[in-house]
């Protein structure tokens, strides 16, 4: 009998479908990261990603269009600027039934050419079909210096975590609306070069930590009473919700101040906890008890807790 997506579930189908892929010289980093990293010239190398954004599983349909096309964007340009990329390019190709209001189409547009062109970025092309529900799958290049990609990989047992801003409450707020990707943060740890890995947080800080320490092959300890939180938001919104679209990176201990002296976001880095040999992920509360953290990941094609 055969297996449906239901069955497996969002990580096994992706593990199934990559598992076999033919390798590519000039593929540098292919599925497992945040983006693809291709050679490009002498001197640089292209960063390739893809999301797509879909009516009632992404945003409620009553969402206002510019934060449709700004959440697009951001997705992608989040991606980019977790590998340390500087963006290029935005494509797009866009779904909708036939009576949505071209005047909608327009709006969504707006949203994602204000954010790209804030980022450096241009909407240089895409396609539109007819479908049963609005969706946006957006495609976005970007580069850097070849060799100089910040991947999920790089997480050394000592490393200190960290992450850019508070976490928790994206849906609740509608701040996964109109978030603001870390590019400017991410270009800043690449061109340091003191962080050895990093991600970004959509998938709630629990699932992505977990994404880093798999890819390192090490573990990690989380202390409970560091981790920053949107105001009203409890520890479990951070771990597990998701959508927060903040940068974790992960860097030796004594670079932490280099990095928070050249900082160039609002508030400088918070240290949340260290990366381990032993290949356990540990949370540990305010009076020192440890415990396992738990893997709560939420998947699709089995749709549980908070997303829409």
């Amino acid at each position: 009998m055969a297996r449906t997506l239901k069955d497996l579930g969002e990580r096994e189908a992706i593990r199934r479908l990559t598992a076999h892929l033919p390798a590519a010289a000039e593929l540098v980093t292919g599925p497992g990261d945040d983006a693809a990293v291709a050679r490009g010239d002498e001197s640089s190398d292209w960063v390739f990603t893809t999301d797509p954004l879909i009516e009632d599983r992404h945003f409620a349909s009553d969402t206002p269009p510019a934060s449709i096309g700004h959440k697009a964007a951001g997705r992608a340009l989040s991606d980019l600027a977790a590998m340390g990329a500087d963006p290029k390019y935005i494509f797009v190709n866009t779904v909708a039934p036939a009576d949505v209001p071209i005047e909608t189409l327009e709006a969504v547009c707006r949203g994602i050419t204000d954010l790209a062109r804030t980022h450096g970025a241009v909407l240089a092309g895409g396609d539109l079909a007819e479908g049963d529900a609005l969706a946006l799958h957006v495609f976005a290049v970007g580069t850097l210096p070849r060799g100089s990609a910040v991947l999920r990989s790089g997480a050394r047992p000592g490393d200190r975590i960290a992450v850019t801003g508070p976490l928790g409450g994206s849906f609740a707020s509608g701040r996964h609306l109109n978030f603001t990707p870390r590019v400017d943060e991410g270009r800043f740890l690449r061109e340091s070069g003191l962080a050895h890995a990093m991600i970004d947080l959509s998938d709630g800080l629990g699932t992505d930590l977990r994404h880093i320490a798999a890819a390192s092959g090490t573990g990690a300890t989380l202390f409970s009473e560091r981790v920053p939180l949107h105001a009203g938001v409890d520890l479990n919104a951070a771990l597990f919700e998701g959508e927060d679209y903040e940068l974790l990176f992960c860097c030796p201990a004594e670079a932490l101040e280099e990095i928070r002296v050249g900082w160039p976001g609002e508030s400088a880095p918070v240290e949340i906890g260290v990366i381990t040999e032993e290949r356990t992920l540990s949370l540990v509360d305010a009076s020192g008890a440890r415990a396992p953290l738990e893997d709560r990941a939420w998947e699709h094609f089995r749709p549980e807790g908070p997303r829409p």
